[in-house]
This record gives structure tokens, C-alpha cells and sequence, in this order.
């Protein structure tokens, strides 16, 4: 399975990424680190997709990503997680714009 970066590049789905992005907005969300929980969404999207046979955005592990904490209770972790997700979004257009 292949993931379809933000540029169009595609790459080997990797779970660990989605778990340490997981684990990093536990820190910054609720301080508290569960990580079973991050294994576990991460493990949980990865098996989605795995017989699908297509690629998929970054976009859509992403708001899968949102869904599962919310559906887990980690809020927090959630807001943390969508928080640095819009951050990074103006950064990259900031830089967009920078370079015109």
C-alpha cells in the first residue's frame, strides 16, 4: 500500500509514523502517554487499508487519525493532534508563499 504525500509523491505506508505523530500530541494534549493506544489506532488504520490495494492521502489517514482518538476518548490528544496539523498547514503555505 502507498501513501500519497501532500506533494504527490507516493511512499510505503509506514504505521510507526502514524503512531509516533500519535504519541507526540499525547504529550502535548492530556500529558498523558498511552502508548498501547497510539499502537493500537495506528495498527487498526493500517489493517483498513490493507487489502485495498490503492493508495491513499495523508489527508484521509489523517482524519482517520482524528476519528479513532475522539472514538478512544483521548480529546486532548485529538485537539493536540488536529492543532498541529493546522500549524504545519500554514507553515507549508507560508513557505509557499515565500518562495513565489
Amino acid at each position: 500500500m502507498k501513501v500519497i504525500k501532500r506533494d504527490g509523491q507516493k511512499v510505503d505506508f509506514d504505521a510507526s509514523k502514524i503512531e509516533n505523530a500519535i504519541l507526540k500530541a499525547m504529550k502535548c494534549g492530556s500529558g498523558i502517554v498511552d502508548t498501547k493506544c497510539a499502537h493500537d489506532i495506528a495498527v487498526e488504520i493500517e489493517k483498513w487499508h490493507e487489502f485495498d490495494g490503492n493508495n491513499i492521502s495523508i489527508y484521509r489517514i489523517e482524519g482517520q487519525v482524528f476519528e479513532k482518538l475522539i472514538e478512544k476518548g483521548q480529546i486532548l490528544t485529538a485537539k493536540a493532534y488536529e492543532g498541529y496539523r493546522k500549524v504545519r498547514e500554514f507553515q507549508r503555505e507560508t513557505n509557499t508563499i515565500d518562495n513565489e
